[in-house]
């Protein structure tokens, strides 16, 4: 009997051309293998539909029967600039935008698609037993958080169409580029500048409020027939230390909307001095509470607030700076 170790996981992604159709990851140097954190939850849901008829005697239990699939699956790593965060980016925006730089770099800018679905994705994963993979998956809600103590975060939550345990097999290349820390990390609220707000930790949340809907054409494999998002929305959490500027303040007091600009800097050099870059933004944002704490030493205040991701000026970006033509392949 073999053991099969957890550390040797390998994880990829790859857009499906049709979905619900396997697609199989391709290994390229620094190009898109995730190196995720570990313990990585992840399962078919097979839930249990249970009869509500009474019995005639005490001992008689319930009747349960396995219910519709569902697949699904937890994928949390550190934010690294390579390709694997573009395929992250489309699949929780849907749509995507190239400009040219003009000195070996290009800016992608990703921003939530309007009016129709999102992309679905083949999950990949290798390890000594075999293939498995994930089909149709569809970013329900990702997080991309930051504090003083510690890394960058990225955490997803995945819906899909189904699973195979036999899936063909695909090479694993990693990443070997650096995941950004919190130094590298400058956020802004409402045109002020973080010597203003002193920020000491942040996360930016998509719920893309993805249904993975059963019907009748789907009862003879138990999985969804169709995965689509329902709609969508941005929640943002900043805390900082107060340092007497009340311009958000007043704004949060009056109802006032506010905006908000991250810009996280890598450490690698695409070409020359030029680093990657990531700049998410959101052009519009509600506060929908502010809370300050007086411990026994610096006055912290939290806020929260909400932005939908409408389109034009008020729109919820991503903007990726990297040395591809493309911002997914």
């Amino acid at each position: 009997m073999s053991v099969y170790l957890g550390q040797l996981l390998g994880i990829g992604l790859m857009k499906e051309g049709s979905p619900g159709v396997y697609n199989a990851p391709v290994a390229e140097p620094n190009s898109g293998h995730i190196r995720p954190q570990l313990p990585w939850p992840t399962l078919p849901e097979l839930p249990k539909i249970y009869s509500s008829a009474v019995g005639y005697a005490v001992e008689m239990p319930q009747k349960g029967v396995p219910g519709p699939k569902t697949a699904k699956a937890k994928l949390n790593l550190d934010m690294e600039p390579s390709v694997v965060l573009g395929h992250l980016l489309m699949a929780i925006h849907g749509a995507y935008s190239t400009a040219d730089n003009g000195n070996g770099t290009y800016t992608h800018t990703f921003t939530r698609k309007q009016g129709s679905n999102l992309p679905q994705y083949s999950m990949g994963m290798k390890y000594q037993g075999g293939n498995p993979a994930y089909l149709g998956m569809m970013c329900n809600t990702a997080k991309i958080a930051w504090d003083a103590k510690g890394l960058v975060k990225v955490e997803t939550d995945w819906l899909g169409q189904g699973f195979s345990d036999s899936e063909a097999s695909w090479s694993y290349s990693p990443s070997l580029l650096s995941p950004i820390h919190f130094a590298q990390v400058d956020t802004k609220l409402g045109g002020l500048s973080d010597v203003d707000l002193t920020i000491t930790a942040g996360s930016i949340e998509w719920n893309n409020k993805v249904v993975a809907e059963h019907t009748a054409q789907s009862l003879t494999n138990g999985w969804p027939a169709v995965v689509f998002s329902s709609g969508g929305e941005a929640k943002i959490t900043l805390q900082m230390i107060y340092e007497g500027s009340e311009t958000e303040i007043a704004k949060y007091l009056a109802g006032t909307a506010s905006s908000m600009a991250t810009t996280f800097g890598f450490a690698d050099i695409i070409t020359g001095s030029i680093t990657y870059q990531l700049v998410v933004t959101v052009g519009n944002i509600s506060f929908d509470t502010y809370t300050r704490e007086m411990p026994d030493g610096a006055v912290r205040v939290q806020l929260t607030a909400t932005a939908l991701p409408v389109s034009g000026a008020r729109a919820i970006s991503t903007a990726f700076r990297d040395g591809q033509v493309n911002g997914i392949y």
